[in-house]
């Protein structure tokens, strides 16, 4: 593990990297969602990095071997009217503002508060590898107001922007033939 990690520094998305798991879960609060559930499955699309999680209602258990991928595998229950997440098969990313080994495991809780104006999610991260005991924090999302709808995330446009002036070249001029030799 990078001994000086720094949260901010080390931060995934600021070089265009979707976050994955655990991290998507606290972060990202203030990008819209969007939460489609049907009798399967909770989807839920996300504006930041165009991310996307699914959320299995119609499994008991975890795949025996499930393939490790930046948000892992979820499925999820209900448990009077809140949705029980339980994630596993994170990959690993030493980086990012939630640092977690291959063992790590994000149980959620997600209810409605507010008469459904808001949602909290009480996350808890167990990684026996990276932390001495379970962590657990909330998150809240407040519905947007109407008419909100979500964008194209382009993270790498800024980058892109910042290239072309290092390299003296501003919107709109034309390139010499020269330059492209």
């Amino acid at each position: 593990w990078p001994p000086m990690h720094n949260p901010i520094e080390d931060d995934a998305g600021r070089f265009c990297q979707a976050p994955g798991m655990p991290s998507l879960a606290l972060g990202g609060a203030d990008y819209p969602i969007e939460i489609i559930v049907t009798e399967d499955q909770v989807t839920i699309p996300m504006e930041l990095h165009q991310q996307v999680r699914r959320i299995h209602l119609d499994r008991p258990a975890h795949p025996a071997r499930p393939f490790p991928q930046r948000n892992g595998h979820s499925i999820g229950h209900w448990e009077g009217d809140t949705l029980v997440v339980d994630t596993v098969a994170i990959k690993a990313i030493t980086f990012g503002s939630v640092p977690h080994s291959d063992q790590v495991r994000v149980v959620e809780r997600i209810r409605a508060i507010d008469d459904g104006a808001a949602l909290v999610n009480e996350v808890t991260i167990v990684d026996p590898v990276i932390y001495m005991q379970p962590v657990t924090v909330q998150q809240y999302y407040r519905a947007a107001p109407p008419g909100t709808r979500m964008l194209e995330y382009e993270c790498t446009e800024g980058m892109w922007i910042e290239h072309q002036e290092r390299r003296g070249i501003a919107a709109g001029l034309a390139i010499s033939p020269d330059a492209l030799e």
